[in-house]
């Protein structure tokens, strides 16, 4: 095959539709422990956010633990005010 500007289009063009069909498969960690809440407004406020025990604003360096296999269990306590406004 002779290397050519046409034949490299060519080639980029094919791998860059082999990828994009592959990430229409690709299932990511957010989407198995997370849910997407589409939102029309600039900002969104969650008060009950502020009672979940250990939740602080990240400022700063992250803190990273070292400890595994810890088997971890806490409850939240929601108003049901806060759940009628959500």
């Amino acid at each position: 095959m002779l290397i050519t500007s046409a034949a490299l289009t060519q080639l980029r063009i094919g791998f860059s539709a082999a990828f994009n069909r592959g990430m229409g498969n690709v299932v990511t960690v957010a989407d198995k422990i997370a849910t997407t809440v589409p939102s029309s407004t600039a900002s969104n406020l969650y008060g009950w956010l502020g009672s979940i025990p250990g939740l602080k604003k990240w400022i700063g360096e992250r803190e990273i633990s070292s400890e595994r296999r810890k088997f971890l269990a806490q409850k939240l306590l929601i108003s049901t005010e806060d759940l009628a406004d959500a």
